[in-house]
């Protein structure tokens, strides 16, 4: 998957047990707190949410339109500090318009 190396790629979208419409953003490599690490993942998270919000969800998924959407951040370790501030702060500007921020940690 392309992963925060490229931000204008959807890595994968699919339809969560609770219903819910999860865009994955997939990071297989430990969080290091680069500056561009943190604008990459920061960029793919604005291109998935102005997916959702351009329509562009619903009209690939028509069935999407009635159920819960979110951004799921898969990764290979806890985020760091800065990380988890990053995603705190964008699951919080990202709330009004019904989209949640997950962070799935693979073991």
């Amino acid at each position: 998957m392309a992963g925060i190396d490229d931000p204008g790629v959807i890595d994968l979208i699919t339809r969560a047990p609770d219903g819910a419409f999860a865009m994955i953003i997939s990071h297989d490599r430990p969080w290091t707190d680069s500056g561009e690490e943190v604008d990459r993942l920061i960029e793919k998270i604005n291109n998935y949410a102005a997916f959702m919000l351009d329509e562009g969800l619903v009209s690939t998924y028509p069935e999407s339109a009635d159920h819960p959407k979110r951004i799921q951040v898969d990764c290979v370790n806890e985020p760091t500090p800065k990380i988890a501030d990053v995603l705190a702060k964008t699951d919080a500007a990202l709330s009004p318009y019904s989209i949640s921020l997950t962070v799935n940690q693979l073991s």
